[in-house]
């Protein structure tokens, strides 16, 4: 017991005398300053994990981002639908089905379509979807498509020669999740408009008892996402609608060409006329 204590008094008096304080100040501070120096290196991403080869860090970052773009593309499809956050959008393989070698009648849904006075649809063409287009081959693949449409509110027609693509592989945003972004969404381009159109299936539209736009298949405007847009990714060609707002409402969709027949032989052919005063309105050869 003596021994022990005597042990004991030495280690004491070891640890409590000024030379042994000031190296266990040194050491503590040795050990805060190592715990920063991990607390730096795991903030900027500088430690290197045995497990993990130490590659170039631009590299490394680029993967992340790819990685999570990646995820940000995928989406779900519910049917003839490809869903992107709360909407759902009309697919290539359903466009096909419904719409390739119809002939469509569309009205406006827009506040002019209460101007309206006839019965009469607004536009009709053939959709010629047969072959589609990409980043690559998108003049090749042009459709030339002859457009009718009304010129004023008495039913007067006119017929306009347009091009129009069908592409495949472009990519949609949501509006509101801006990163959720998707391919497999029809995207249909004429070229008589600065953006394509995408399509969604909505209910009726109805101010009053006076209804705008009828249940169907409506033609969504969806605008070229630029540098500098959260939505921008370089290596997709991305597109994103202003809060799924429609233009067009799908009224009819045909399967012969009567139609068009009848208005080709009682309409104008128009043009548009880049000195004429309005660049904006068709210029019709009499």
């Amino acid at each position: 017991m003596l021994i022990k204590r005597i042990i004991s008094l030495c280690i004491f008096l070891a640890f409590t005398s000024p030379l042994h304080a000031v190296d266990l100040g040194d050491f503590t501070k040795d050990i805060e300053k190592q715990v920063t120096d991990k607390i730096k290196d795991g903030l900027s991403g500088t430690e290197t994990d045995q497990n993990i080869t130490n590659g170039n860090p631009v590299q490394k970052e680029s993967t992340q981002n790819s990685d999570s773009t990646d995820n940000k593309n995928s989406s779900k499809n519910d049917g003839d639908y490809v869903v992107i956050h709360t909407s759902k959008y009309l697919s290539i393989d359903a466009f096909q089905k419904y719409f390739k070698n119809k002939v469509l009648t569309l009205d406006k849904t827009r506040e002019q379509n209460k101007l309206k006075t006839t019965n009469d649809p607004y536009m009709v063409f053939k959709v010629v979807s047969g072959v589609l287009s990409d980043g690559s081959n998108y003049k090749e693949n042009t459709v030339p498509t002859e457009f009718f449409y009304q010129q004023d509110e008495n039913s007067n027609y006119v017929m306009e020669n347009l091009a129009v693509n069908y592409y495949n592989d472009i990519y949609v945003c949501h509006h509101l999740a801006k990163q959720e972004c998707s391919s497999g969404v029809m995207a249909m381009w004429i070229n008589a408009f600065d953006f394509p159109f995408i399509i969604i299936h909505t209910g009726a539209n109805a101010v009053g008892s006076q209804v705008l736009s009828e249940e169907g298949f409506k033609l969504v405007p969806a605008y070229v996402v630029n540098e500098g847009d959260v939505s921008y990714n370089p290596n997709q060609f991305r597109v994103r609608s202003y809060k799924d707002e429609t233009m067009f409402s799908v009224r009819g969709i045909l399967s012969d060409d009567s139609l068009i027949k009848e208005l080709k032989g009682k309409t104008k052919e128009c043009e548009v006329n880049p000195y004429h005063m309005d660049p904006g309105q068709p210029y019709c050869k009499e």
